[in-house]
């Protein structure tokens, strides 16, 4: 059957994430205003998923010229400067929703701009700067969620809903796209279909988000008289924090890149497969890379966290990662290549959001620190480098790219002229591949030496969050003592003068 993945693998796994998204939310007992504000996660997200890969694939078809110029403009180096901006603004503003309404607008104009094909570059550049714009909010959903359903204290919730929902909605937006692309070909009946439902989608969500109550006090750092009773925020420990998230987005960057997907589609050209089996592949290791992780969050979350501390979870991710990308460095078989791919994307992303966990806990610590913000800059920033090197190397036609720039070359060709390629391919991805395993190596050693700083006393996470209850209850009572104390002082001196 042809496209089996997209018509029969991928909606079971899609079920499969569904049933286990049910069972988080079943075990977290979330209020009524979470479950609006998961919905509009779902919705946002879905469209945004959508939208940038239609974007993505009128990028791919631009000439050399036009592609150097986009690679300039591109979405993540947008991101790098909009994702610190968009916290700061909307913290100075005390209104998180702001951003993701605007979001949404040019999300709008975004599906009607991408339903035309052969957008012009000036269009292609606007419309890029526009989805990086959008997708600098991702911040701002785990801020509102963890302000106003966890009141900043339970951080771990937070983090792990919200990235379950965001990770599943984005590849199914970006499943609606390919089934867009590769079954029914781009028709015009199926851009209009797919155009309104994101439309509409996008419409709904704005429409939940006036109904969503946001309580300004939240969006601020705890009082003064708290902070004084918790550990303060140090400016090394921050740096660290950004420095790991660079490097280990690096060690995914690489891994990602075309350069591996290249590699890839050249070991499964020697197993003879056709143009279409290629691609089916290729589409595999791209959804296995996120899809199976969604599942393995929440298994993680509520099963594996009641046995190891979060900080021993992150080590334990850390050593098998090592452990993939070392087999991944010298393994020639495509089939155990994408399927170690899965164990890589589900190790990385449980290191990265247990490490952004730690960001946002510092985040309601740190005045005038946009701590999240500057993590997800540094982490788009990694994709960046990646990019750019990549790209300048795909336009000079120079070392991997001299054969051919894209997989579409590749499917192309002859096998004989594929095989000459193949060891270049070989040799260049065990290079990057020797490479993530000794930043991840790097990585380890600096977080066994800064774990403790890091985490501070969120390391023993149910002692913090509830040394943090009791903190804030007693501040809540102050102030209330407060308050009666002058009202008490006012009715006072009103009695004597009367």
């Amino acid at each position: 059957m042809q496209f089996w993945d997209l018509k029969i693998l991928f909606p079971i796994l899609f079920i499969a994430c569904i049933i286990s998204m049910i069972f988080l939310c079943l075990k977290e007992k979330l209020q009524k205003t979470s479950y609006m504000w998961v919905a509009q996660i779902v919705l946002f997200w879905i469209a945004a998923g959508y939208i940038g890969d239609q974007l993505k694939n009128q990028v791919n078809e631009l000439q050399s010229t036009s592609f150097i110029v986009m690679t300039i403009f591109s979405t993540s180096l947008f991101l790098v400067i909009l994702k610190p901006l968009a916290t700061i603004a909307t913290g100075l503003l005390k209104n998180r929703k702001i951003w993701i309404q605007i979001s949404s607008c040019m999300m709008i104009i975004l599906a009607i701009i991408l339903s035309i094909t052969n957008l012009p570059l000036w269009l292609l550049i606007i419309a890029t700067l526009m989805l990086s714009f959008s997708l600098a909010s991702s911040t701002l959903f785990y801020l509102f969620l963890n302000e106003q359903s966890f009141y900043r204290i339970y951080i771990l919730p937070t983090v792990w809903i919200t990235f379950v929902f965001m990770t599943f909605s984005t590849v199914f937006g970006i499943y609606l796209s390919n089934l867009n692309t590769f079954v029914s070909n781009n028709s015009i009946t199926a851009n209009v279909i797919l155009t309104v439902l994101m439309v509409t989608m996008i419409i709904v969500g704005i429409v939940l988000s006036l109904f969503s109550k946001e309580n300004k006090n939240m969006i601020q750092v705890f009082d003064s008289e708290i902070l004084e009773s918790l550990p303060k925020k140090n400016k090394t420990v921050f740096f660290v924090l950004y420095l790991l998230g660079f490097l280990l987005c690096l060690t995914s960057a690489m891994n990602n890149s075309l350069v591996i997907k290249m590699y890839i589609a050249l070991n499964l050209n020697e197993f003879n497969l056709n143009k279409n089996s290629i691609e089916l592949w290729l589409r595999i290791n791209n959804f296995a890379y996120l899809l199976p992780t969604i599942i393995a969050s929440v298994v993680s979350y509520k099963l594996l966290r009641k046995v190891f501390e979060q900080k021993y979870l992150i080590f334990i991710n850390l050593f098998v990662l090592f452990a993939v990308y070392t087999s991944m460095a010298f393994i020639q078989n495509p089939f155990v290549f994408i399927c170690l791919n899965i164990f890589a994307g589900i190790c990385f992303n449980q290191v990265i959001y247990s490490l952004f966990s730690v960001c946002l806990f510092w985040n309601y610590r740190a005045k005038n620190n946009p701590v999240t913000g500057y993590f997800g800059s540094a982490m788009v920033f990694s994709y960046l480098i990646v990019d750019i090197t990549q790209n300048a190397m795909i336009s000079s036609r120079t070392g991997v790219f001299k054969y051919f720039t894209n997989i579409d070359d590749i499917l192309k060709r002859e096998s004989n002229e594929l095989k000459s390629a193949l060891n270049l391919f070989d040799n260049v991805s065990t290079i990057m591949m020797s490479i993530a395993c000794v930043i991840i190596l790097i990585t380890i050693i600096i977080f066994y030496f800064m774990s403790n700083k890091l985490m501070a006393d969120y390391a023993k996470y149910r002692v913090a969050t509830q040394n943090l209850k009791v903190l804030i209850k007693k501040r809540v009572i102050a102030k209330t003592k407060t308050k009666i104390n002058v009202e008490v002082a006012i009715d006072e001196g009103v009695n004597e003068y009367e």
